[in-house]
């Protein structure tokens, strides 16, 4: 996963230069994967000392603000790294689906409210993500709405996916 949030952090200075806190605002819902504050900032120093990133202060009224640019080094790094990936298969894995797992260790009422209650949250992520991206255009390869469209399809496809476990546990 180190491999991948690496990726992600060095495709967003691809873009462009960026401070910590812009650099962390990317990094939302629309995002495959997390990344907590202090694992990017951690990140950050560590690829400054690689020599693949480097960072200048930069003041913005009473503030100074330290500014992340990709070197040319780290550009490099990251195209090797970004064919490298884009070819490789990975098996999702899904902590959130464990629990179905054992879902018949539970009551059946206690099971169905709490099948319920996830349904009603991933609905609240789906509208989330409908204001996040209203716009997602997955035509260009190169498209973080690519990306974002993939988190959309699974978060239907979970929800898609409880609802037919409620139907076979009425139905039964």
């Amino acid at each position: 996963m180190t491999e991948q949030r690496r990726l992600l952090i060095m495709g967003l200075l691809h873009k462009s230069d960026m401070h910590g806190y812009m650099l962390n605002a990317h990094l939302g819902i629309t995002m495959p994967i997390s990344l907590k504050k202090p694992t990017t900032y951690n990140m950050l120093e560590s690829m400054e000392r690689e020599g693949l990133v480097e960072g200048s202060q930069e003041s913005t009224g009473d503030r100074k603000r330290r500014v992340f640019s990709l070197t040319s080094a780290g550009r490099k790094v990251y195209l090797e790294n970004l064919r490298e990936h884009v070819s490789r298969f990975i098996p999702g894995e899904y902590p959130g689906m464990v629990s179905l797992s054992f879902l018949d260790d539970l009551p059946r009422k206690e099971a169905w409210t709490a099948l319920e209650i996830r349904l009603t949250k991933i609905r609240k992520f789906m509208e989330e993500l409908a204001t996040q991206n209203p716009e997602e255009d997955t035509s260009h390869q190169g498209s973080g709405g690519i990306a974002f469209a993939f988190i959309k399809d699974v978060a239907e496809l979970e929800h898609t996916y409880i609802q037919k476990i409620l139907s076979h546990m009425e139905a039964t």
